[in-house]
């Protein structure tokens, strides 16, 4: 009689992307994943799921768990593993952690001998849209993605739209590029209490007008110049009734935006910054709270917060270059960003039509569905239980 082994593949997760205090969105979709693969049942019975991250950024990771994970400790910190990695003398690590399937979230990955290898390329932005990209960044992109690429057994990507990109710009099959879209979790972006939404209008000083929220790195491509003149060009009354507010982590050439910031102010339109982190957990009611999501990036891989905003129930006008409709899918409002009065006349359009608001809001909570945390993990244990059997 045939006995079936009943030992675990081990997935591996390099997961520094949870290190910082303040995550990036790659961090955040790093978590989410985890999360995901964490809480699913068929998962567990067959992988064994480890975080490798080196010695100095465990504590800090193991941090954003409510749960026990299990954690391997490269004994190199991070910028020695780095320094490795860009002079191509990083050794095969899956001699040293041992077989089996190691997921890089981040764009770069490491030598495997035995082992299989899925690596997340979000988007091409440094190809693209070059001028977006900080020149060092840039450099090092241009430099070592097609190595990265080269190594993977497979590419995730996070939207149609970018896997036609990458299959295009490297001469990938369909094969080699697979789509994974982030997941968000209900349980956490969900419409939240008037209670929730007073105290976070307190603690970041949002005043008590209805206001219009941007959520996303303050920095060129997410094209806030444009979005800051289009907030400025409402009528008067319009202006003395609605805040802007601009919620991000400071990028990179981002002084002409505050500029921008500081001339609307002098006109009379009220935007908001604030100087407070805003935190995770606060995201929810800060949500719930807006008027409506704005949403004028230039380029995106995916861009999660309209799809955040639609699950907590609150209109949204975004960009309509891709992946954007992609991504909203008739939920949302669509403008061209490249004209300030078009971003106008969609925050007008919001402002004065209560059905159309309506409709987005209805919309949009059933577009969220689609990007359920649950059934995004699904396919990708789908992606890993089939090359567990190869």
């Amino acid at each position: 009689m045939k006995i079936e082994s009943t030992k675990k593949v081990n997935v591996y997760i390099e997961a520094t992307a949870l290190a910082s205090a303040k995550m990036s969105g790659i961090g955040h979709l790093t978590l989410n994943l985890i999360n995901g693969l964490l809480e699913d049942e068929e998962f567990q019975k067959s992988h064994q799921l480890a975080l490798v991250v080196p010695f100095n950024k465990a504590a800090s990771v193991r941090a954003k768990f409510n749960q026990p994970v299990t954690i391997k400790k490269l004994w190199l910190p991070s910028r020695v593993i780095e320094l490795l990695l860009r002079v191509r003398l990083l050794p095969y690590m899956d001699l040293f952690l041992g077989n089996g399937l190691y997921l890089f979230p981040n764009y770069k990955n490491w030598p495997l001998l035995r082992s299989t290898n899925y690596t997340y390329i979000h988007d091409l932005g440094f190809v693209k849209h070059p001028k977006f990209v900080q020149p060092k960044n840039l450099i090092y992109l241009r430099t070592y993605v097609p190595l990265w690429i080269k190594r993977a057994s497979k590419i995730l990507t996070i939207s149609e739209f970018s896997k036609t990109e990458i299959m295009e710009e490297y001469s990938l099959s369909t094969e080699k590029v697979a789509l994974i879209y982030p997941g968000i979790d209900p349980k956490q972006f969900t419409k939240q209490s008037p209670v929730q939404i007073e105290k976070i209008r307190v603690k970041y000083k949002l005043g008590t007008r209805p206001y219009f929220l941007f959520v996303g790195n303050i920095e060129p491509r997410k094209n806030l110049e444009r979005l800051v003149v289009a907030f400025n060009q409402l009528d008067q009354q319009s202006k003395e009734k609605f805040s802007l507010v601009l919620v991000g982590a400071e990028g990179w050439l981002n002084g002409s935006i505050h500029e921008s910031i500081k001339a609307a102010r002098l006109e009379g339109s009220n935007i908001i910054f604030p100087s407070q982190h805003v935190t995770d957990e606060d995201l929810p009611a800060l949500y719930s709270g807006a008027f409506a999501l704005l949403h004028p990036a230039l380029y995106e891989g995916f861009g999660i917060p309209p799809v955040e905003a639609m699950a907590c129930g609150i209109p949204t006008a975004i960009s309509n270059v891709e992946p954007m409709p992609e991504v909203a899918s008739g939920a949302a409002l669509l403008f061209n960003p490249l004209h300030a009065d078009e971003i106008t006349q969609a925050i007008k359009a919001l402002i004065e039509n209560s059905k159309l608001r309506s409709e987005l809001i209805t919309k949009g909570l059933r577009r969220a569905q689609d990007f359920n945390l649950k059934t995004v993990t699904q396919k990708l244990v789908t992606l890993i239980t089939e090359e567990s059997k190869q």
